[in-house]
């Protein structure tokens, strides 16, 4: 099971080639009147950057709470049949004594219908109980780490980059040590792990269980990210299309998603909503069930 942490709906890196960056530092330690000390970063290549994802994705695990702005935008296309649902939100995550706890408040857009609904998402790690708000009020136990997530936009990403897809990638350093990595990701090398990831969000964005609609071919991914230079992921999007087998026609899924996420050296409170006690009791829901979604 993923652990669905900090790591969106959506994470991926990007490299590949060689670059070696220096800034320079006005004023360094020996540096004499006219002179400029320089920092030297090692150089990237597919394995250095794929270390650096890896190393990125531990720093963010490890901090105490994060809050990202999001979103996620999902069509479904059959013959001239289209549905889309954009998803906008900020999440905030926080870890106390080793459990999880989530607030995800935002809107959910049915294009096709033009629907606006407001909603919030609260997930409770000492109870393990999920509240949702939207249209009524009511609260569930999730079955597994990826209902945690089910339709509030998130792509639960991998915590490492394979080496093999980094080689894909193009990447630059920035001045102050960071990296921007773009590239698109043959499917044949996400991994079941990521892939299900990103069809999980997709998925649960419109209720549907994703084991309902059968084998699905994934394009390529594109992927964009940005890693500061302490080495903090600061943004990522990604994009791709999968067509899914049907008896009455192929349907052809366009998912994008992007999140920027706050300083994780600076304090995020997260603040649960207001009467709890009020929401009304729900069966649990199987993993990407209708009612777990916002846009069901």
């Amino acid at each position: 099971m993923r652990n669905p942490g900090w790591r969106f709906t959506i994470m991926a890196l990007i490299l590949s080639g060689c670059l070696c960056g220096c800034v320079a530092v006005p004023g360094g330690s020996g540096a004499s009147s006219g002179e400029t000390a320089t920092t030297t970063y090692p150089p990237l290549n597919s394995q250095s950057a794929s270390q650096a994802y890896g190393d990125a994705q531990a720093k963010m695990a490890e901090a105490g709470a994060v809050k990202m702005e999001c979103t996620l935008s999902v069509l479904l296309a059959s013959g001239e049949d289209q549905r889309e649902i954009t998803i906008d939100n900020t999440v905030t995550m926080s870890r106390e004594e080793d459990k999880l706890y989530m607030l995800s408040e935002g809107t959910v857009n049915t294009h096709d219908q033009g629907v606006t609904v407001e909603y919030t998402h609260y997930y409770d790690g000492a109870q393990n109980r999920i509240y949702r708000n939207m249209v009524e009020k009511y609260c569930y136990t999730p079955n597994t780490p990826a209902q945690i997530i089910a339709g509030i936009g998130l792509v639960d990403g991998p915590e490492e980059l394979p080496v093999e897809a980094a080689k894909y990638m193009t990447f630059d350093r920035r001045l102050d040590g960071g990296i921007r990595m773009d590239g698109w990701i043959p499917a044949e090398l996400l991994g079941e792990e990521w892939k299900n990831s990103f069809l999980d969000a997709a998925y649960s964005t419109y209720g549907l269980a994703g084991d309902a609609l059968g084998a699905y071919v994934l394009g390529p991914a594109h992927l964009e990210v940005e890693i500061d230079g302490r080495g903090y992921l600061t943004s990522f999007s990604a994009s791709y299309t999968a067509t899914i087998p049907s008896s009455q026609g192929d349907v052809t899924m366009e998912v994008e998603g992007s999140a920027t996420y706050s300083d994780p050296e600076e304090p995020v409170t997260l603040i649960p909503p207001e009467g709890l006690e009020e929401y009304q009791d729900a069966e649990t829901l199987n993993p990407g069930g209708a009612e777990t979604s916002p846009a069901a």
